[in-house]
């Protein structure tokens, strides 16, 4: 899965309709092929343009994960965002987890909280080159949406969008998990 390019991200701070209606265009296929046409977003003009934005972002880049997901989904969901290889298999203990041809262990409790305990676990695993942040919007909903990029890239976001980057993104930290 590609990544977002730095102006798409650009997109997310600056709040440009022009550049919002280029990036529909330029993904228009993506967006079809999820049952969504370029008319859909006409019809949300009278949305703010941030909403519109977060919402073409996280449709083209982002990854849903219901609060009912099964772990090794989110894994697996997590996974093709990014060029490394990654599997996953269920153990008694909860998942095991190949990344970049290396092992790595996710206790679970089995329990209602292991979404973000596997969200936070995958986090781990691939902290080293990557960050996975929750678009701060979907956050009250049942159906969180995340962004992994790599970790220079969330840097350089920081330094360029200081004000703007925590009102967008939400850091995964232990207190986060469904409302």
């Amino acid at each position: 899965m590609p990544m977002p390019t730095s102006a798409e991200m650009s997109i997310l701070f600056e709040e440009n309709d022009l550049q919002l209606r280029q990036f529909i265009a330029e993904h228009k296929m993506t967006l079809k092929r999820r049952g969504i046409s370029e008319e859909d977003w006409t019809e949300r003009s009278g949305e703010p343009i941030r909403d519109q934005i977060v919402q073409a972002f996280a449709i083209i880049y982002g990854v849903a994960v219901d609060w009912r997901e099964f772990d090794e989904d989110i894994v697996l969901l997590f996974g093709k965002m990014i060029p490394e290889q990654v599997e996953v298999e269920n153990t008694d203990e909860g998942l095991n987890v190949v990344y970049d041809g290396r092992s790595y262990s996710i206790p679970l409790s089995f329990s209602p909280k292991d979404r973000y305990i596997t969200i936070r676990g995958f986090q781990s695993i691939v902290r080293d080159r990557y960050e996975v942040r929750l678009l701060e919007a979907s956050y009250l909903s049942d159906t969180h949406e995340f962004v992994i990029l790599p970790v220079a890239t969330w840097e350089e976001l920081e330094r360029s969008y200081p004000g703007k980057i925590g009102e967008v993104f939400r850091t995964i930290d232990d207190d986060l998990d469904f409302p």
